[in-house]
């Protein structure tokens, strides 16, 4: 009986695998095929009850005759992210900007039904836009309405632009779910209910990242691919936990190498996912990855080193804590005289040395101990994997 359950398992594990994979061979297969994302997409679309066909909608935005400003949208799809850059189309002065009252809007429909909504921001370049990160259950035509306040004039909408979304550009969003899945389901140790559990750290960063990013003041933009870059190293770290039984049986170099191949394979995975995301930089976020999943071993090494094989949890925090801000630091010094050495010339002096080190290296030292903090709370109170922290730990199970 035990024996056709095991086998029934077997069979399980084999049919979700293969499907999976299945989806996501097909959908970077088909992602690839395009040269660029979104290059049928950006077309206006009348206001109407319904949607008129791809093929009926004019290529340019309406000019209002009399010269009358109105706002417009130009989306451009990368990755999983849909950038929607707000200008004016028309002729004459964009109103005094105390009179502006509110930033633009924007409206994404999916026919009638409304499905996001936000308001542009003012970047740094004089620009004006949003970066959206597209719902895997939307695809298909959207409607893409912006709206500006003109003072007394109020609220105008502009020409809204129909976008097209194929549906099978979700697909290569799953890669690192995956990859994970895969660390999960195929070690026979880890045939365990309570391996899911494995899975809650990285719910809990997709459901808090973008609120504590709001919260920071970051813009749009920035959110969102720096939850990109943090991605790769939750990924990495829930394969290292969930098999730290299996680390834990080596020490120095071998553990070293073995863990580094886990991070570096959760970052190719990552590349391949989110690399038209990153469009502008092929060299810098692989890179980046690579030297921020070095910097998380070696804090976690060294870390381990200290503790002196002794099960204390706040101890182990502590330290974590402090080598995550040094080992951040030095990947941050490493990034600018390695991977980008013309930038690395411009830091003659502390202030520069603040802005392209110190401060960078920080906010890392906090991504690099908030990826983490969640796993860390779990090897302390589940008492399935607390087991497998002694063993990576070397401590004595108490």
């Amino acid at each position: 009986m035990g024996r056709q359950k095991s086998d029934l398992d077997l069979r399980c594990r084999g049919v979700l695998l293969s499907g999976a994979a299945i989806r996501l061979v097909l959908g970077l297969g088909l992602a690839l095929r395009a040269p660029v994302w979104g290059q049928d997409g950006a077309q206006p679309a009348p206001a109407g009850k319904e949607s008129p066909s791809r093929a009926a909608v004019q290529s340019e935005p309406v000019v209002p005759s009399g010269g009358t400003l109105r706002p417009s949208v130009t989306p451009e799809g990368r990755g999983r992210l849909l950038f929607l850059r707000y200008r004016l189309a028309g002729t004459g002065q964009w109103p005094n900007a105390g009179t502006l009252g509110q930033a633009p809007r924007f409206t994404v429909y999916k026919g009638q039904r409304k499905i996001a909504s936000g308001r542009f921001e003012y970047e740094r370049n004089g620009t004006c836009g949003y970066a959206w990160r597209v719902p895997v259950t939307s695809f298909g035509d959207l409607r893409i309405v912006p709206s500006a306040n003109f003072g007394e004039t109020g609220w105008i909408e502009g020409n809204p632009v129909l976008y097209h979304w194929p549906w099978y550009w979700h697909l290569p969003t799953f890669g690192p779910w995956l990859l994970l899945a895969i660390g999960i389901v195929l070690p026979r140790t880890n045939r365990n209910r309570q391996a899911v559990l494995i899975l809650i750290p990285m719910l809990i960063f997709h459901l808090l990242w973008g609120q504590a990013t709001k919260s920071a003041g970051l813009s749009s933009t920035s959110r969102e691919e720096f939850r990109l870059l943090c991605e790769p190293l939750m990924v990495g770290a829930a394969l290292l936990w969930i098999n730290a039984d299996k680390f834990g049986r080596y020490h120095g170099v071998m553990w070293f190498t073995g863990s580094l191949a886990v991070i570096l394979l959760a970052d190719f995975v990552a590349v391949l996912s989110y690399g038209r995301t990153f469009s502008g930089a092929r060299i810098e976020v692989p890179a980046f990855l690579a030297i921020m999943g070095i910097a998380l071993l070696v804090a976690l090494a060294l870390t381990r080193l200290l503790v002196h094989k002794r099960y204390d949890p706040l101890r182990f925090m502590l330290w974590l804590a402090a080598w995550s801000t040094l080992c951040s630091l030095a990947g941050m010094t490493a990034f600018w005289g390695v991977v980008k050495p013309e930038g690395a010339h411009a830091i003659h002096n502390l202030q520069s040395a603040l802005v392209q080190v110190v401060v960078p290296g920080a906010v890392c030292s906090l991504c690099l101990y908030a990826v983490n903090l969640p796993y860390l709370l779990l090897m302390f109170t589940s008492p399935f994997f607390r087991r497998r922290f002694h063993i990576w730990l070397g401590a004595a199970e108490s």
